[in-house]
């Protein structure tokens, strides 16, 4: 909602094409970021056996309790600047080249129907990905 709201603020101000850049070059950053928390071997009891964690007992338990941990930051911090980045230029800016595209006299129509479009779409990705 933030970043919305400071592309509407200073869109006309620094232009359109830096903030979609700047949205663009984030969310590749966030990819990547997500790309490593996955690649990463998963937290389990095994690698816990076997990474050399034995020292002592309670040291074990706290070093990978933090590597775990360092682990899922990383994902919720990929996942929070993707949004970020999202609303910042992606989430935005489409909707109001959207008004800019159409003469004046279809706008209102075509603006109904672009917005009709993006939400069918949006409904078909998530029901084509939902996996009960």
């Amino acid at each position: 909602c933030l970043g919305t709201m400071l592309c509407g603020g200073y869109i006309e101000r620094v232009g359109r094409r830096k903030f979609l850049l700047l949205s663009a070059a984030g969310m590749a950053c966030s990819h990547i970021a997500m790309a490593v928390y996955f690649s990463q071997t998963p937290c389990d009891e095994r690698e816990h056996l076997h990474a050399g964690y034995h020292q002592s007992e309670h040291s074990t338990s706290l070093e990978y309790a933090w590597s775990c941990r360092k682990r899922e930051y990383l994902a919720w911090a990929s996942l929070m600047s993707f949004i970020a980045c999202f609303s910042l230029g992606m989430g935005a800016i489409p909707w109001v080249l959207t008004t800019e595209v159409f003469p004046t006299y279809a706008r209102a129509y075509a603006s109904g129907l672009a917005t009709f479009t993006n939400w069918v779409c949006a409904y078909g990705i998530t029901a084509a990905t939902n996996n009960k």
